[in-house]
């Protein structure tokens, strides 16, 4: 299953890079608007994937994972911790470039201040896991 979500997450990211490679990125002609976007997604990005490592380098030397919700998901789908996290950062990181691709091609006012806001929030939420992570390991 895991190898279908693959497959799967590998399409979105191509359709990503069709539609950032367009003519209009490649020229650089991008709104602040377009660059906040972007950029607030990679640090979606990188923030997730410092959860993963300081998550699964916590759970080697002996903490345990306080999420319940990710404990019962694990559980109830049998496989373990470190797979279920994995997959969650994959939906998450998709979520968010769905995210951005519906505020990049929005007209709607609303609808970019609501996904300005959305990818904004999403980027602190994952900051402070991560900064959380390292005060659990380093203490």
């Amino acid at each position: 299953m895991l190898h279908n979500g693959i497959n799967f997450s590998s399409q979105i990211f191509l359709k990503m890079a069709q539609f950032f490679l367009s003519s209009r990125a490649i020229s650089g002609n991008f709104t602040r608007y377009e660059l906040a976007l972007i950029s607030f997604f990679a640090l979606i990005g990188i923030f997730n994937f410092i959860d993963f490592l300081t998550t699964v380098y916590a759970l080697r030397i002996g903490l345990e994972e306080a999420n319940t919700l990710l404990i019962t998901f694990a559980n109830a789908a049998g496989l373990n911790l470190l797979e279920v996290l994995a997959s969650i950062k994959i939906v998450f990181v998709i979520g968010s470039a769905v995210l951005v691709m519906l505020g990049v091609r929005s007209q709607n006012k609303t609808t970019r201040k609501m996904v300005l806001s959305g990818v904004l929030a999403f980027a602190l939420v994952f900051a402070f896991v991560c900064v959380n992570n390292l005060y659990w390991i380093l203490s």
